[in-house]
């Protein structure tokens, strides 16, 4: 199944580990003011059509430090549900890090889908 990035990051309003779908544009508008309550002022809502897409949040939660990031590798349909497979990276060790909590996300499309979504992030 195709996704696409539409945004990758590091901080992030929202700071629960897991997967939010939005499928329609209120659903949407309310993910990115939640995203985005963090920014002064918060960015612009990035447009997406929902006759073709369904936007995902995925995030790993709240990290005690910089060096971590999440990819969405790969989107599929297993047991009735659409599961995204994510990669965290982890700071090697020794390295030099910023000492400031970070929320690494990522916000991918795919296409429009009413199946329930789960995202399984490999460490």
């Amino acid at each position: 199944m195709n996704l696409v990035s539409l945004e990758r990051g590091v901080q992030s309003g929202i700071t629960t580990a897991g997967a939010r779908a939005a499928r329609t544009e209120s659903e949407w508008s309310s993910l990115w003011a939640d995203h985005a309550s963090i920014y002064l002022p918060p960015p612009a809502l990035p447009a997406v059509d929902f006759g073709v897409h369904t936007a995902v949040f995925v995030s790993l939660g709240t990290r005690a430090t910089g060096g971590y990031s999440l990819t969405v590798e790969v989107a599929r349909v297993e047991g009735g549900q659409l599961v995204l497979d994510a990669r965290e990276t982890a700071p090697p060790e020794g390295a030099i890090l910023t000492q400031a909590l970070t929320a690494p996300y990522e916000i991918v499309l795919v296409p429009r889908t009413t199946l329930p979504i789960e995202a399984r992030i490999a460490r």
